[in-house]
């Protein structure tokens, strides 16, 4: 590179050449040779200044992945990745650096990993990834890719079989972070169609011991949508279900979760545990309805008049020495709350539910009381019915019921009126008339009339009072 003296001497030695001979073109000559000569220092220049620039930016990047290695070894590894797909770094110096540090290894895995399973997805493959996998040397991430791909395409598989217990199982050979995620979201997606297909087909239980299966932390809006139709259809269907759901403890965990988002479930849920106790009373399986109801209790608690008449109706259907000790314990609970009234009490004496002795010797006494009373007067004679004649003193009962004869008073006293037993109150007074009009001592004083009026008079006082007895006023 020429510097400004020398071209001012070479010039002015050149205009004095071209002043001597004449010839200007001496002077053109000069001026292209100086235009060239600083359009090369110029160029010089530039490339000077963007290698330093470059230089500049190359230790800036060196820099910057040195001091993120040990804080983000993950922003690190980005920065490294994008380094070496663009060559703002050449890979003398990328390669040294990756091989220094295991943390910047395990983070450019994982997003080789990432990169994998978006091709994976797409269906595409990329051989650029294998030729930088293959650069940096990382051989545990060739490994990690293999165990990748042969998840990926397990749970394919196994979603195409409609394996839900095979795909669930598929997470004990996750490994990493990727996998579990990507698993997870697979088993999300999976198992809610799943779920729809076996709801559609009435088998709301098997529905919700899948959902059950779902990840909390993918348990979205839409999962429980599908629990509430689940549920819903569970209760229309309560009879035909293979077997109970809600005793496993996933089923409950999901329940749970489901109620805080749609207290309208809690009803459902009510009306599913009532139905269950009553058929676990049925099926002589006390656990079930000690289960049941206190799923009950946790959803609807005391004081509550619904947990009482069930308590109650738990008591009359009760059968068996340990489902009645547990209705024990229910009945004894109303007692404490003062809700067992003397009704209820005389229900249960007549149920059995205090033992069978009571309503034996009840029905037996109340049989024998109105066997006593009508077989005779029906000509039924039995030994027991001649001994309750020795005992019980001959008597006629007022109004409708018969003597211990068999003979009717009150249809004598009419027949002494002439009248029959269906005589209405017009009739009776109409015959009494006739009667004091023919018998009446003003009429006709003949003193065995007069005898005969008396007792008409006491017939017919005997026949209202009986007709009171009998019909009330």
């Amino acid at each position: 590179m020429l510097n400004c003296e020398t071209l001012r001497g070479a010039g002015k030695l050149f205009l004095r050449v071209s002043r001597l001979l004449r010839d200007y073109r001496l002077i053109l000559l000069f001026a292209l040779v100086f235009n060239f000569s600083l359009q090369a220092d110029a160029e010089n220049l530039n490339s000077d200044s963007s290698q330093a620039t470059l230089k500049a930016e190359q230790e800036s990047l060196l820099q910057q992945i040195t001091g993120k290695v040990a804080n983000d070894s993950q922003g690190a590894a980005q920065v490294v990745w994008e380094a070496l797909r663009s060559g703002a770094l050449p890979e003398e110096q990328i390669i040294p650096l990756v091989q220094r540090s295991d943390q910047l290894q395990i983070a450019l895995c994982k997003i080789c990993a990432e990169l994998e399973l978006g091709n994976l997805k797409t269906g595409n493959a990329n051989s650029d990834l294998q030729q930088s996998i293959n650069k940096l040397g990382l051989a545990q991430c060739q490994t990690e890719l293999e165990h990748l791909r042969k998840l990926y395409s397990d749970a394919k598989s196994f979603q195409g079989k409609e394996d839900a217990v095979a795909v669930v199982a598929l997470r004990d050979f996750t490994k990493s972070d990727l996998e579990k995620k990507f698993l997870e979201e697979e088993i999300t997606v999976f198992i809610s169609q799943l779920a729809r297909k076996n709801i559609e087909k009435s088998q709301s239980n098997i529905a919700l011991r899948q959902l059950a299966e779902i990840d909390l932390a993918y348990r979205s809006e839409s999962v429980f949508s599908i629990a509430s139709s689940a549920i819903e259809t569970t209760l229309a269907n309560l009879e035909g279900q293979e077997f109970w759901p809600f005793a496993d403890e996933k089923v409950k965990g999901l329940v749970e979760q489901l109620e805080a988002s749609n207290p309208q479930a809690t009803q459902s849920l009510l009306a599913i545990f009532t139905w269950r106790v009553f058929a676990a009373l049925k099926n002589q399986d006390s656990e079930a309805a000690r289960q049941a109801f206190d799923q009950i209790l946790l959803r609807r608690p005391d004081p509550s008049e619904d947990n009482a008449k069930l308590r109650f109706e738990l008591a009359l259907n009760a059968k068996g020495p340990e489902l009645r000790a547990f209705a024990r314990s229910r009945i004894d609970e109303l007692k404490l709350a003062h809700q067992l009234n003397y009704l209820m009490r005389l229900r249960l004496l007549f149920s059995g539910f205090y033992g069978m002795f009571f309503p034996v010797i009840l029905t037996l006494a109340l049989l024998i009381a109105i066997s006593s009373l009508i077989l005779p007067g029906m000509g039924i004679k039995f030994p027991v019915f001649q001994y309750l004649k020795k005992i019980i003193p001959e008597k006629t009962i007022p109004g409708y019921l018969r003597p211990r004869d068999g003979v009717d008073e009150y249809s004598r006293l009419l027949h002494q009126f002439g009248l029959d037993d269906a005589a209405t109150d017009d009739e009776i007074k109409q015959q009494y008339r006739r009667f004091v009009k023919e018998y009446h001592p003003d009429t006709n004083p003949d003193p065995a009339r007069v005898e005969q009026f008396i007792k008409l008079k006491a017939t017919y006082e005997k026949i209202l009072a009986m007709r009171k007895n009998r019909f009330g006023n």
